[in-house]
């Protein structure tokens, strides 16, 4: 009984880290930026009080001078 529930939540979390995994990749590439960086923030709001600016560049996949940029225009 253990085992089958311990089967049951690895499938679940290895599903959420599978769209979760998915969900990135397509907006790397159907999204601006800028879209991805509103789209970050708006699920993480709090997110800029825990990671570098540089670290949130990164995930990005921007520089830091680009991020700075649209955090400017966004402003």
């Amino acid at each position: 009984m253990i085992a089958e529930n311990d089967n049951e939540l690895r499938l679940k979390m290895s599903e959420g880290l599978f769209n979760d995994a998915y969900t990135r990749l397509l907006d790397l590439y159907a999204l601006s930026t800028a879209e991805r960086y509103r789209k970050l923030i708006a699920k993480w709001p709090a997110l800029l009080q825990h990671v570098s600016l540089k670290q949130l560049a990164s995930y990005l996949r921007i520089t830091p001078t680009h991020l700075s940029r649209i955090r400017k225009a966004i402003k």
